[in-house]
């Protein structure tokens, strides 16, 4: 499973955009997809492996994108689209 610094390097590769804050443990990041669509999400602060349920989460609800997808930007160190639909392509 990936740790969370995958998934913050998948963000950056993405084109999220970070959201400095003041306090809290997670950092916060935001997309503004190609329909308009505002997304956000959070990334713990620790170098620890993401469980495998929890990372199922954070891919679907949050980063609305697929397993490949997420596999792809990583591989690649660049976003594949901003089209939603693409994004969910298994």
């Amino acid at each position: 499973m990936p740790s969370w610094k995958d998934y913050e390097r998948f963000l950056k590769n993405d084109g999220w955009t970070y959201m400095p804050r003041n306090s809290g443990v997670d950092k916060v990041y935001m997309k503004q997809l190609s329909d308009g669509a505002v997304l956000r999400t959070r990334v713990s602060k620790g170098s620890k492996e993401i469980g495998k349920g929890l990372f199922a989460v954070i891919l679907g609800k949050q980063a609305q994108v697929s397993r490949a997808y997420f596999g792809k930007v990583l591989a690649n160190s660049r976003a594949a689209s901003d089209d939603p639909k693409d994004r969910r392509e298994r």
